[in-house]
């Protein structure tokens, strides 16, 4: 998932390339409760940005911690 986030039809097309993160459908689901499918896919589309939008970690700092 090194990918950035794009808005508009490309970023779609992208995100729907990449494989679906179950952790993160998971959590999503519990942020959004039960209200629908539609509110449950927002949060993770909201998830999924906000985790490709973080910047990777070196792997100095990966193996010896900041």
């Amino acid at each position: 998932m090194g990918k950035y986030w794009t808005d508009g039809a490309a970023g779609r097309f992208a995100r729907s390339m990449e494989p679906m993160d179950h952790s993160l459908l998971d959590q999503a689901r519990r942020n959004a409760g039960h209200i629908s499918d539609k509110a449950v896919m927002d949060e993770y589309d909201r998830l999924l940005e906000a985790k490709l939008r973080q910047h990777p970690r070196s792997l100095w700092a990966r193996i010896f911690g900041d």
